[in-house]
């Protein structure tokens, strides 16, 4: 959306330019949103005068559809009581932070698309993050909010009558452990 005073038209994607952006993509950047880098060489100064035009006060120029999925996930495994906010308060916060950061990613690749195609640049885009969806991933299935998570949850207590539930290869040998006796 565009921040109050600014160009109409300007949007400013959330996860914005970083340290992480290479100095074509900040150049890249300046130019789209025609700002004067001035005497600006090294990334460094690049980066401050971008930085600089921001505007504190612009929205996200997308929905962040992972995040508001993984609220609303989360929030259905407190009230079901499937997890304890306060007991798993480190790991919903990081699950948070990773839905963030990957939303970000992937307006940053839109944007730089978009970008490429408008001025018919056939530039590489910014580079994958290829460890934070596994690792997303990974937090879902043990906090039980996938699929298989919300199935393994209940066999940690055991099957009915109190005894653990053997795997195959676990009940083979029982069987053939009481042969041989």
């Amino acid at each position: 959306m565009a921040a109050k005073g600014s160009k109409p038209g300007v949007v400013v994607p959330t996860g914005g330019p970083s340290s992480e952006w290479t100095v074509g993509q900040l150049r890249a950047w300046a130019k789209f949103f025609h700002l004067d880098l001035g005497s600006a060489r090294r990334k460094p100064e690049i980066l401050e005068r971008v930085l600089a035009s921001i505007d504190p006060n612009v929205e996200p120029a997308e929905p962040t559809p992972l995040l508001d999925a993984t609220e609303r996930s989360i929030a259905k495994a407190i009230a079901d009581q499937v997890l304890d906010a306060e007991l798993h308060a480190g790991p919903i916060e990081t699950l948070r932070i990773l839905a963030r950061k990957i939303d970000e990613e992937d307006q940053r690749w839109r944007y730089a698309i978009e970008y490429a195609r408008e001025n018919d640049i056939k530039a590489k885009p910014p580079p994958v993050d290829n460890v934070s969806i596994p690792t997303y991933r990974n937090y879902c299935e043990s906090l039980g909010l996938t699929v298989a998570g919300a199935k393994a949850a209940p066999a940690k207590g055991g099957a009915a009558g109190g005894e653990p539930k053997k795997s195959k290869l676990g009940q083979l040998r029982s069987v053939h452990a009481g042969e041989g006796a």
